[in-house]
């Protein structure tokens, strides 16, 4: 039995080519629910996220892309919930909808429309980013306070619209991602936390413009609600009102 790694290293300089997009594999699938109804096609989904929950959501996904054997699912629950959790490193503010982060092998499960017609490119680096490298600790202690926790500010707040009408409460979001596109967006979100501006926007791309987001880390299936993602400063989750 081959002995499991302790710790996995994440280079926070952009390459040329990762690992992880070159069987341009690296999907994600983002559908929203509305009871039981999948309305994706109708929606878009905003996600603020601290740089607190972007290190522990990055650091969670690249965990799990290196230990679940073929699929597994996760839920986060919102604070003011009675199952309220920081299951992917972050939590959720209570007017987020809940969350269900789904991982599979099965590149299958992904709808892939036209992938033979997609020609990943990489842009200049948005940001100065030295060749520094963060040390993912893969086998961490149960109840072992970890240092993206301290004040409780890795937050998300995630709203919905539906033809640009708010259905955060009526909503429940699932986030599908293959192997490959766990470890690209948990690369990403550590590089963002350590190099980007509070503020900035990040803008997901379908597949059938048939162009990689270069610094998102994965492929956004054209299925898909449309996402962006916003990194800004989030208050303490004991400051929620619930």
């Amino acid at each position: 039995m081959c002995k499991r790694e302790t710790y996995k290293e994440i280079i926070l300089k952009d390459s040329e080519t990762e690992n992880y997009e070159l069987q341009n594999n690296n999907i994600v699938e983002l559908i929203v629910l509305k009871g039981k109804e999948d309305i994706s096609s109708n929606c878009k989904v905003d996600m603020y996220m601290s740089k607190e929950a972007l290190i522990g959501f990055g650091i969670n996904v690249i965990r799990l892309s290196e230990s679940f054997d073929s699929r597994i699912h996760i839920h986060v629950d919102p604070l003011g919930n009675a199952y309220a959790n920081q299951s992917m490193g972050f939590f959720l503010t209570p007017n987020s909808p809940a969350l269900v982060v789904e991982c599979s092998d099965e590149v299958h499960d992904f709808k892939r429309p036209r992938m033979s017609a997609l020609k990943p490119i990489r842009k200049e680096t948005q940001f100065d980013s030295k060749n520094f490298v963060f040390r993912v600790n893969l086998t961490p202690e149960d109840n072992e306070m970890e240092h993206y926790e301290i004040g409780f500010c890795n937050i998300c707040e995630v709203n919905v619209f539906e033809h640009n009408i708010d259905i955060s409460s009526e909503a429940t979001i699932i986030l599908k991602l293959s192997r490959n596109a766990m470890v690209g967006i948990g690369t990403q979100a550590l590089r963002w936390a350590h190099y980007i501006t509070e503020g900035i926007i990040y803008e997901c791309l379908h597949e059938k413009t048939f162009v990689q987001q270069p610094t998102m880390g994965f492929w956004l299936n054209d299925n898909s609600a449309s996402l962006r993602i916003q990194i800004q400063k989030m208050r303490s989750a004991s400051e929620y009102s619930v």
